[in-house]
């Protein structure tokens, strides 16, 4: 009678099968060779099959291939155990099997982390920590990348930021540019102002515009009047005199000091700069609308005035002034004067006496009528009418009609005149420094 586990020595495959489904187990199997049983055929046949199971263990097995790789080999003495070769980095000890390490050949085993390079500086969770310029990672050993320095598929290379640095099969070379020589190494190439020796690189100054050297602190300059360059800063700007003022915003007067306040300017702008005010009377300014300025005497007269102005729109503006009334002190008399008869114009009389004879007029005569005529006497009364014409003789004719003069004396009251003043102007406005 066979049992369900027995296994016969032909079905037996090790390649397939599960150690522990083989047969039945060890009591199980003492049972049945214990005194007074009666081991069945199975029973020998399954205490085969476990012995078989080390004879194949040990590759021992009859239709087994003798394999020289399987790293075990059958010690008479002490049974299987792990082939070793003596320089392949495998020891086996009664620990166990390890890997053997040189203790400078920078690979090291520990309990916690297995095996891991040996980094210089040391190494911490199996990360880098010092400074080997390598590092552990997922992927493995790798050349840990700082500046200047580029890892790719090709290797490790020099990185260049620009193109002053070469990199050739040849090696690293640096490419000279303006201002750099080759010799014995680079080399400045000294040009016009540039000195090259053994000392290094100095600056030639050419002392006649205004550039020098010293040992100790390098290349200055000369100050002329108005430049310096003071502490704390240490640049280089203009001097700031009397009434000048240097700022960010560069050099310009400085208006409190060049201008007082007070100062009173023309200006032909329409609007009035900051900080003044237009001279009309307001904001503390005297009023200088339709004014001249006279210069003063002295400074006390300073914003006085005659309370006038000139008038009329702005290109006809005048000034109308009254003289002051006023007399010459001229009188004219006119003196009596006897008029001789040189003096006296040439003429002659008509005598009183009426006569009706012509004859008798030696010098002329004037011929009336009758009827013009009438005769009085002297109570004025008419005492002869006649129709007949009457002659009245001249007498003889006197005097040279010569010039003459007199004295005379004028005697004048006092006037005025109004005279209107205007002479060529332009317009500009009073402003005055607030």
């Amino acid at each position: 009678m066979e049992k369900e586990y027995n296994l016969s020595t032909g079905q037996f495959n090790t390649e397939n099968a599960n150690p522990e489904s083989i047969g039945p187990s060890s009591d199980e199997l003492k049972n049945r060779f214990k005194a007074g049983s009666i081991p069945l055929q199975t029973d020998y046949s399954d205490l085969i099959d476990i012995a078989d199971i080390g004879r194949r263990a040990a590759g021992k097995a009859p239709d087994q291939t003798n394999n020289p790789n399987s790293a075990l080999e059958l010690d008479n003495s002490s049974g299987l155990k792990v082939k070793t070769n003596p320089t392949g980095g495998i020891s086996v000890d009664s620990s166990g099997l390890a890997v053997k390490c040189w203790p400078s050949g920078g690979i090291t085993v520990t309990d916690g982390s297995g095996l891991y390079l040996k980094l210089v500086g040391g190494n911490s969770g199996n990360g880098w920590s010092g400074v080997s310029g390598l590092g552990l990672g997922p992927d493995g050993v790798n050349v840990k990348a700082s500046n200047g320095i580029n890892v790719d598929s090709n290797g490790v290379a020099v990185k260049t930021s620009n193109s002053t640095i070469k990199v050739e099969p040849t090696g690293i070379s640096v490419k000279l540019g303006w201002g750099v020589e080759e010799g014995d190494g680079l080399n400045a190439k000294g040009a016009s102002g540039i000195h090259v020796d053994w000392k290094g690189i100095h600056v030639t100054p050419d002392t006649t515009t205004g550039i020098m050297v010293t040992e100790e602190k390098g290349v200055g300059i000369y100050f002329g009047d108005g430049l310096q360059c003071d502490p704390p800063s240490y640049r280089f700007r203009v001097k700031a005199g009397n009434g000048i003022k240097v700022d960010d915003k560069g050099v310009s007067i400085d208006p409190d000091k060049v201008l007082p306040r007070g100062m009173i300017v023309m200006f032909s702008g329409s609007v009035v700069p900051q900080g003044w005010a237009f001279c009309d009377g307001t904001n503390g300014t005297p009023d200088l609308r339709d004014r001249f300025v006279s210069g003063a005497w002295q400074l006390s007269d300073a914003g006085n005035t005659n309370d006038k102005r000139i008038t009329g729109d702005n290109k006809n503006k005048a000034f109308n002034a009254q003289t002051t009334a006023d007399k010459t002190n001229l009188s004219v008399n006119v003196q009596d004067t006897t008029l001789t008869i040189d003096q006296i114009p040439s003429h002659s009389h008509i005598e009183g006496m009426r006569m009706q004879i012509t004859q008798a007029a030696e010098y002329g005569l004037v011929t009336q009528k009758a009827n013009q005529l009438n005769r009085y006497n002297l109570n004025n009364q008419i005492i002869h009418d006649s129709n007949e014409d009457y002659s009245l003789h001249k007498t003889n004719e006197i005097g040279g009609g010569k010039a003459h003069n007199h004295q005379t004396s004028v005697n004048e009251t006092a006037h005025q005149h109004t005279v209107s003043v205007s002479p060529p102007y332009y317009i500009l406005a009073f402003i005055m420094k607030i």
